[in-house]
C-alpha cells in the first residue's frame, strides 16, 4: 500500500511530500531484523503502522522512515551482517536516545549523526521523522579491525550543511533513477571521522583519553547518590575546573551525570514498561529525589513527562512469514556491495512486547 504523505507534522520538511510505504508492526519488526531487533511501544496516528522507503545507488544506499515509539537494538549478530557500512542518519521530527559503549547522546531535529555499524548499541526512537543512509566503510577508508565513536554534528554547522545538501541531492535522484556522485558526501563524513580518529596533538589525545576514563566511571556508577564532582577531581586526582572545562560541551559534569541517569532512566521504563507504582521506583533507582524532580528532568529535554512517552504501548508478535527481498532494494545493496548474505530467514524478531 503506497501513501503520499502531504505534509508532516511540526517540522519544515525540504520535500512538499514523501512517497513511503506504509507496513504494519509485526512486518516492520521483521523487515528491519537484518539491521536491528525491535520491540515496538506505540504507532504513530495511523493505527498499527510505520512508514518507509528503500533509496539505493551505485555506492550508497538510504531509506526515509516515519516511526511511532520503538526500542532498537544493534547486536554483535547485526554488527556481523551490516558492520561493513557507516549510518548518516538526519532527524527532521522526534528524537531517538543513543547509547554506545563509550558515548551517549540524544540524537534531535536539526543534528546529523554519524554511526559506524561495527558498534553494538541500543536506541529509543520516539515519534521520529528521519532520513538515513549507508556508506561502505572502505570508501571512507575505515580498517575493519575496530569499531570507530559516533559522531553528532550540528546541521547549521559548514560541514552539517554540506552533508545535509548531499543527503537532499541523494534522494531527490534516487527517487528519479538518477546516479548519485557520492564523492562530497563521502570526503565530509571522512574527515569529520578522521578528526576523531587522529588528534591534532598529544596533549588533545591525552584529553580525550581522559574523558572517555571518566565518562566509563559515570557510566558504570549513575545508581551510586554520591557521584559527583568531588569524587570523580579526587579519583581521577585532578582539579574542579579541569574537570568543568573537559565537560563544557555536554553542560558541565553535573548536567552530564543527570542526563545519563535520565537517559537509563527512560529505557528502563521503555523496556519494562509502566505499571504501578514502576515510574517512582525508577526515578528512585536512578537517583531523582522525587517523581516531580524527574518529571522535570523529562519534560527539560523530551518536552514531555516520562509518562507520556511511551501511552498506548502495543503488543508486537512476529509475522514469521520470509521477507521479500525483492521489494526492499537495501537487501540487495547490502549483499552486492558489501558481501552482507540475507539467507538466513529464521533472522526475525523473537519477541512479545508484554
Amino acid at each position: 500500500m503506497l501513501k503520499t504523505l502531504q505534509s508532516i507534522p511540526s517540522i519544515h520538511d525540504p520535500e512538499p511530500s514523501w512517497h513511503l510505504n506504509a507496513m504494519t508492526m509485526d512486518a516492520w519488526v521483521d523487515r528491519w531484523s537484518l539491521f536491528a531487533d525491535i520491540h515496538v511501544l506505540h504507532p504513530r496516528k495511523l493505527p498499527g503502522h510505520n512508514f518507509a522507503r528503500d533509496f539505493t545507488s551505485e555506492n550508497i544506499a538510504g531509506a526515509r522512515m516515519m516511526t511511532g515509539c520503538q526500542l532498537v537494538s544493534h547486536t554483535k549478530r547485526h554488527a556481523e551482517l551490516t558492520g561493513g557500512t557507516v549510518l548518516v542518519q538526519r532527524i527532521h521530527a522526534g528524537f531517538a536516545s543513543n547509547e554506545f559503549s563509550d558515548a551517549s547522546y540524544v540524537h534531535r531535529a536539526g543534528f546529523i549523526s554519524i554511526t559506524d555499524e561495527l558498534n553494538e548499541y541500543r536506541a529509543s526512537h520516539h515519534r521520529m521523522v528521519s532520513e538515513s543512509v549507508w556508506v561502505p566503510r572502505e570508501r571512507l577508508g575505515l580498517s575493519d579491525l575496530y569499531p570507530v565513536s559516533p559522531v553528532l554534528v550540528d546541521v547549521e554547522s559548514p560541514r552539517g550543511r554540506l552533508i545535509a545538501g548531499e543527503l537532499d541531492l541523494f534522494f531527490k535522484q534516487a527517487s528519479t533513477q538518477v546516479t548519485f556522485d557520492s564523492t562530497n558526501l563521502e570526503l565530509a563524513v571522512r574527515s569529520l571521522l578522521q578528526e576523531d580518529l587522529y588528534p591534532a596533538s598529544d596533549r588533545e589525545e591525552w584529553w580525550r583519553g581522559r574523558k572517555k576514563l571518566i565518562r566509563k566511571y559515570i557510566e558504570t556508577h549513575l545508581e551510586n547518590p554520591k557521584l559527583g564532582p568531588a569524587q570523580i577531581c579526587n579519583l581521577f586526582n585532578m582539579s574542579r575546573a579541569t574537570l568543568y572545562r573537559m565537560f563544557e560541551d555536554d553542560g558541565g559534569v553535573r548536567r552530564f551525570i543527570q542526563d545519563r541517569r535520565l537517559y537509563s532512566a527512560i529505557w528502563d521504563l521503555a523496556s519494562e514498561g509502566i505499571r504501578r507504582g514502576r515510574l517512582s521506583r525508577v526515578a528512585e533507582k536512578w537517583g531523582f529525589s522525587s517523581d516531580a524532580n524527574f518529571n522535570r528532568a523529562a519534560k527539560g529535554v523530551f518536552g514531555m513527562p516520562p509518562g507520556a512517552l511511551f501511552r498506548d504501548r502495543w503488543q508486537v508478535r512476529p509475522a514469521g512469514k520470509d521477507l521479500d527481498e525483492d521489494q526492499y532494494p537495501l537487501f540487495e545493496w547490502f549483499k552486492d556491495h558489501r558481501g552482507v548474505k540475507h539467507t538466513d530467514k529464521s533472522i526475525n524478531a523473537s519477541f512479545l512486547v508484554r
